[in-house]
């Protein structure tokens, strides 16, 4: 990546495929970015300890109660670092 793309370019896993606690923690060793499409997969990168600011939400038909808590997520991990 560093050679072919900008700086600051990362692969990224998609969490629909495989979420589970481990899969996070390597994908964390690996400098991989995931992104997540549903507050049960932030809640297992949250729990395996991933980094959220390497963490993409995205996709449609969100609740606003959905998107509430990937910021809450998101604001607990920025203050936990």
């Amino acid at each position: 990546f560093k050679k072919y793309f900008p700086f600051g370019s990362a692969p990224e896993f998609a969490s629909k495929s495989f979420s589970c606690k481990q899969i996070y923690r390597i994908m964390q060793s690996e400098g991989m970015n995931i992104d997540v499409v549903s507050p049960g997969e932030i809640y297992t990168a949250v729990s395996a300890g991933f980094d959220m600011s390497h963490c993409f939400f995205h996709g449609n038909n969100k609740t606003d109660g959905d998107i509430a808590f990937a910021i809450e997520n998101y604001k607990s991990e920025k203050h936990m670092g």
